[in-house]
């Protein structure tokens, strides 16, 4: 995307954007200006490890082509790597050692992964000043949770959910459950009542993107376990948000 644009360009640093990141209100592009090149990019490695649900590929890839697009629209230095690109190296590290030396950039920021070994490979680059943004779509940082859990022998989540919906007063009646219990975990485990009325599923109609994905993750991943028939999952923020629409509707 605007590679042509790009390439007459250097950049002081790159702000790398993941498939679990897919937002503008992302912490890492609040450092975002004129000297920045935003880079996604899909990468065999992440595809791989492990052998994920195709149905969930075509979600995540999916989705971050159609986040790339509207980036671009809104004329955000955009450099999207797409999985079959001839030049991709296979993995994030690699990719941003690449693109650095490209593009001339000497900075890197981005969002904290949600996966542990991706933030250890991207702290041990060399060459480069890293910049770990704490994540703040959550209620608990994980410097929050780690002094949580830092004098326990034990970690129980039934504690660490206490704790939360204390803090943040989350279905609480005073300092108690509202309703009398923490959690209905044992009615859960019940098969589900059969006469129970089930709203119909929103089916949607699949964009140009998500088409050209299901073909690309049936090409590539074929030996991957699950169907990517039927997909009903929404890869843009305005059909997500139709659907939620919906849902509420149902609940009334």
């Amino acid at each position: 995307m605007q590679v042509e644009k790009l390439e007459k360009r250097k950049f002081k640093k790159i702000i790398l954007v993941m498939g679990d990141q897919l937002s503008e209100n992302i912490s890492s592009l609040k450092h975002y200006d004129e000297d920045s090149l935003i880079l996604m990019c899909e990468v065999i490695n992440e595809c791989t490890t492990p052998k994920h649900h195709k149905k969930k590929l075509v979600f995540i890839l999916a989705a971050m082509r159609n986040f790339a697009n509207l980036l671009n629209e809104k004329k955000y230095n955009i450099l999207y790597v797409k999985l079959d690109d001839k030049q991709n190296t296979g993995n994030f590290t690699s990719e941003i050692n690449r693109i650095s030396k490209n593009y001339n950039c000497n900075v890197l920021y981005l969002t904290e992964p949600s996966e542990y070994r991706v933030l250890a490979d991207i702290q041990n680059l060399n060459g480069l000043n890293v910049n770990i943004i704490e994540d703040d779509r959550f209620f608990c940082s994980t410097k929050e949770f780690k002094e949580f859990h830092q004098d326990k022998k034990t970690i129980i989540m039934e504690n660490f959910y206490r704790f939360m919906r204390k803090k943040h007063n989350i279905l609480m009646s005073g300092n108690k459950p509202l309703g009398g219990k923490w959690n209905v975990d044992q009615e859960n485990r019940e098969s589900i009542k059969t006469k129970i009325n089930i709203p119909e599923r929103d089916f949607i109609n699949n964009d140009k993107i998500t088409v050209e994905v299901k073909a690309l993750v049936e090409q590539k991943f074929n030996h991957h376990f699950g169907n990517i028939e039927p997909f009903y999952l929404a890869t843009t923020r305005v059909v997500a948000l139709e659907i939620f629409n919906n849902f509420q509707k149902d609940l009334q």
